[in-house]
């Protein structure tokens, strides 16, 4: 009687385990196609920097994506593609698997980029990613990192970050110390200044850095820097 039950016990397991096996398969099988979407925005970044590089207002974006069904990338020669920047069709061709496109004139700002597939398997597919637009920045690149400084002159660089522009040399940049205007001409983007022969420790120089592109007024940033002299 014991050995009766403890092999019903067993063929009802490997039932359960046969059911839950056939189960998980089915469904792996049955998920639904996944868009996988990249964009890229046409604004400057240093070299080095190696995070994404933004739009800022008025850059051009450019975006493209797979869709990815039974683990293999879906053909979509045939499918009527709909591209929507903010709910405004944009695009609307067989095949057309990329995009490109102005960000708005208005920053910072979050751009809804919605892609539909309205008839793929019968189905409709519809997919949303967030495009941030955000102000250009400028960093001041010190090599001092106490923020403390020694000898007869600083040295600093500056890094313009996100501005419509291919080259930062076309930007303009001024630079000052203390509220006084300092001059860089050879390289506009590099400071070199004298310290004060006299200047005291504990004295402190105020940097500022203000870069913008001449291409576009309102396509500007600034950044200031305080450095401590120490004898």
């Amino acid at each position: 009687m014991k050995k009766e039950q403890t092999a019903k016990i067993l063929i009802a397991f490997v039932l359960i385990l046969a059911s839950w096996f056939m189960g998980a398969k089915g469904h792996a099988q049955s998920s639904s196609p996944q868009f996988l979407i990249t964009w890229q925005a046409k604004s400057y970044a240093p070299p080095e920097y190696r995070g994404r590089i933004l739009a800022t207002a008025g850059s051009p974006i450019t975006a493209s994506f797979d869709l990815i069904d039974g683990g293999k990338v879906a053909d979509l020669t045939n499918q009527t593609i709909y591209w929507y920047l903010d709910d405004q069709l944009i695009s609307n061709a067989p095949g057309k698997q990329t995009v490109s496109f102005l960000a708005p004139d208005t920053a910072p700002n979050i751009l809804k980029l919605r892609i539909q597939l309205p008839s793929y398997n019968n189905n409709l597919l519809l997919k949303v990613v967030q495009i941030p637009v955000v102000t250009p920045e400028v960093v001041i690149e010190s090599p001092y990192p106490d923020g403390t400084v020694g000898g007869s002159s600083i040295s600093l660089k500056g890094a313009p970050y996100f501005f419509n522009v291919l080259n930062p040399l076309a930007l303009s940049f001024s630079w000052s110390v203390n509220g006084q205007t300092a001059e860089s001409k050879e390289n506009p983007d590099e400071l070199i200044a004298s310290i004060n022969p006299d200047a005291r420790t504990g004295s402190t120089l105020n940097i500022g850095l203000g870069a913008q592109n001449p291409k576009n007024n309102s396509e500007a940033a600034d950044k200031n820097l305080v450095l401590t002299f120490v004898k």
